[in-house]
């Protein structure tokens, strides 16, 4: 049985606190987005969510809408597993709360990888694409993208000549352009940290962000601020310090989705055990036998993926499709190629760091592979969290060696999930 907690924490002088558990109401009893927002969130976006095919909230948007919409200038901290629907959950509020006849920058997210950025910025061009097709089409809403490794010079003319409503970026653009004085984050009505905790883990490249999330007295009462996430860890402790670091008001609600799975059920875990130095062929029998329709293999930074890429386009052959990579070291536009091309079909497998692990959204993608096994159980979720999005089915595949079977153990434990082993027949190759 899933479990909803909505928690309102509280810290004033002598902490007071709220917590409501109730059932999570199944999807098809659930009002829709008009029934249940309808006056609360404008027309126009109402008619673009049905457009794209958005009609009823998720258990997630549900709850983060009920605060974000009810209790303006509310600060949440979102909290519900990969693949629920966090993005649109402040994407809504994000667009019923910019005036777009105010040329002025209004919202920002901040995300922690362009790829993520990318995602993010499509998904509320989307949205916003709703205003400029309806009575506002006179005027635009723009929506900037700000992500590392593109021209700085370019996006600094941007800000200016475009006049953005909305700007989404990675964390050290964001950071460059407010240190030049091009972006005012503690003047945004509303900011978005998405995967925050991946955002704020680096104290050194991320001290600018911890400023900017820091309330001033003359501002607490107008910026409203979302932080986002799949993991949480200590999440009690968390927002004590979201308070004592001036992230969030003193008030900030925790909507946090729980369930007896930290995984979706949706998902089947095996795993191969086999010598470190054959995980490649193994991984080539593993696609082979099971025949994914896209997958990610997930390796460790320090190996050159743009060689392993190329190996495995030989050993896979070309009747099974390119194999692309995705490193923090390439170019932003050969990230972006790589993407489109595993995007549209034309790759059937990605080679990557754990910089795929975070927040992208591939509806076709359909395994996960670990070759080198996830430093923790944390980094295991989010990886896992590729494919069974939104109750799709998804396998995620694990290649161990002889020495690396007590990682699978742990993660069976920590996870409560089953990791079942491939068979020598399966592994036929």
């Amino acid at each position: 049985m899933m479990e909803l907690e909505v928690g309102f924490v509280c810290f004033w002088p002598g902490p007071a606190s709220r917590r409501r558990v109730a059932n999570v109401q199944p999807r098809c009893q659930r009002q829709s987005f008009r029934a249940r927002y309808g006056g609360q969130v404008p027309d126009w976006v109402l008619n673009r969510l049905e457009r794209l095919g958005f009609e009823n909230p998720t258990d997630v948007q549900e709850e983060a809408l009920d605060v974000l919409m009810n209790e303006p200038g509310t600060d949440v901290v979102i909290h519900a597993k990969t693949g629920s629907g966090k993005t649109l959950a402040y994407l809504i509020p994000i667009f019923s709360t910019i005036d777009p006849s105010r040329a002025s920058l209004q919202a920002a997210i901040v995300v922690p990888t362009p790829e993520l950025g990318i995602q993010v910025y499509r998904a509320a061009r989307r949205i916003a694409a709703g205003w400029e097709s309806g009575e506002g089409s006179s005027k635009k809403l723009v929506v900037l993208p700000l992500l590392d490794q593109a021209d700085l010079r370019r996006q600094k003319l941007q800000i200016r000549e475009s006049g953005p409503r909305l700007v989404i970026g990675t964390v050290q653009r964001m950071i460059e352009l407010e240190k030049a004085g091009r972006l005012k984050l503690d003047l945004v009505s509303m900011l978005v940290v998405d995967e925050f905790d991946s955002c704020l883990a680096d104290i050194e490249t991320t001290s600018l962000l911890r400023q900017s999330l820091q309330l001033r007295a003359e501002d607490e009462n107008q910026r409203t601020t979302i932080l986002a996430s799949a993991t949480v860890p200590q999440h009690r402790h968390f927002l004590r310090t979201c308070v004592k670091e001036k992230w969030t008001k003193p008030c900030v609600k925790h909507v946090w989705i729980d369930s007896d799975e930290k995984i979706p059920e949706s998902i089947e875990h095996l795993f191969a055990v086999c010598d470190q130095s054959k995980k490649l062929a193994a991984l080539c029998r593993i696609i082979n036998s099971l025949k994914p329709s896209a997958a990610i293999a997930f390796f460790s930074p320090s190996r050159d993926l743009d060689v392993i890429a190329k190996q495995l386009t030989k050993m896979l052959k070309a009747e099974d499709g390119s194999v692309v990579a995705l490193t923090w070291d390439s170019a932003l536009g050969s990230r972006k190629q790589s993407m489109a091309s595993f995007r549209s079909g034309e790759a059937k497998l990605l080679v990557a760091t754990d910089i795929a692990a975070r927040g992208l959204d591939i509806p076709h993608l359909t395994h996960v592979i670990n070759i080198d096994l996830p430093p923790d159980s944390d980094t295991y979720v989010h990886r896992a969290g590729r494919t069974g999005r939104l109750g799709r089915a998804g396998t995620v595949c694990s290649i161990c060696g002889p020495k690396e079977l007590f990682v699978v153990d742990r993660m069976s434990n920590t996870l409560d999930i089953e990791l079942k082993r491939l068979s020598s027949e399966q592994l036929k190759g």
